[in-house]
């Protein structure tokens, strides 16, 4: 395709977020795109000494592919079981600060002071890419622009809020909990990042299930507590 055609397509496309920046940072095309799974992978080489990195050294790793890559790899961590770390608590609560600031439409990713020195075991590390790694590279060939208006400013402040609910969801001790607000919060990013309006549509359709889920979960719950009255 040349320069000629391509242009009155792209000017067509709303701009994702307010700030122009997660625009340069993230990848605008399916191409570009296909360099998620390279990166993600590039985190085997972080850490020194043998021992796992700490967040601070994996958010430098992809520090460049702004808020929704970060909250991938979260969501990713988030969802993949990982012996000896509560992933759930852990990067619940990381996936709920960095929505929140990509609702006030912040688009560089910063962590807490407190937890930048936090390890992530090796062997949790490797679980989670030896896992993700493949299916990430199976879904990114999929995955293109298209229905961009979804991943444009103002859905992208309810994508936010989702993100913040989800990430709570996750960091809840909830038995069997994990897959569902996981997937969704996976979904949602990489919907964000490949501009693909279908991901977002599928994080949408996860959100609800997940949401449904806890409900039934709680209703069960409730039901059980008056049986014992």
């Amino acid at each position: 395709m040349t320069k000629t055609e391509v242009r009155p397509i792209m000017t067509k496309e709303p701009t994702p977020l307010s700030a122009a920046a997660l625009t340069r940072a993230a990848p605008a095309t399916a191409a570009a795109a296909k360099s998620l799974s390279l990166t993600l992978a590039r985190l085997r080489r972080a850490g020194r000494d043998g021992r796992g990195p700490t967040l601070a050294e994996m958010t430098g790793t992809f520090a460049d592919r702004a808020l929704p890559f970060a909250i991938l790899v979260f969501g990713l961590f988030g969802t993949v079981p990982s012996p000896g770390l509560p992933t759930g608590a852990i990067f619940g609560t990381l996936i709920v600060l960095l929505a929140v600031r990509l609702l006030i439409g912040h688009t560089t990713v910063h962590l807490p002071r407190f937890v930048r020195d936090r390890r992530v075991p090796r062997r949790a590390l490797e679980a989670v890419l030896r896992r993700s790694v493949p299916v990430l590279r199976r879904v990114e060939r999929r995955t293109r622009p298209r229905l961009t208006v979804l991943t444009s400013r103002p859905l992208v402040i309810v994508t936010a809020l989702l993100l913040i609910a989800m990430g709570a969801v996750l960091a809840l001790p909830i038995p069997f909990g994990n897959s569902l607000p996981g997937a969704a919060i996976v979904a949602l990013s990489l919907g964000l990042l490949t501009r693909d309006g279908l991901g977002m549509i599928a994080g949408y359709v996860l959100c609800a299930g997940s949401a449904a889920y806890v409900a039934a979960l709680a209703w069960g719950a409730g039901g059980l507590a008056a049986m014992m009255a």
